[in-house]
C-alpha cells in the first residue's frame, strides 16, 4: 500500500515486503529516509530521488 504526503512529496510504503522495497530502491526512483515498525507493521518513508 502506498500513501503520499502532498506537501512534502513523500511516498510511504506500508506493510511492504523486503523484495518490494529492494525493487523500489534499485531503480533509483526512490530514496529511503525513514523506517519504523509500529503495531507489527513496517513503515518506510521514501521520496523521489533527485537526478544529477
Amino acid at each position: 500500500m502506498y500513501t503520499t504526503d502532498i506537501d512534502s512529496g513523500t511516498v510511504s510504503i506500508i506493510n511492504a515486503t523486503n523484495n518490494m522495497l529492494i525493487r523500489q530502491i534499485d531503480t533509483g526512483e526512490r530514496a529511503v529516509h525513514g523506517i519504523a515498525i509500529f503495531n507489527d507493521m513496517l513503515y518506510v518513508g521514501m521520496s523521489m530521488a533527485e537526478r544529477c
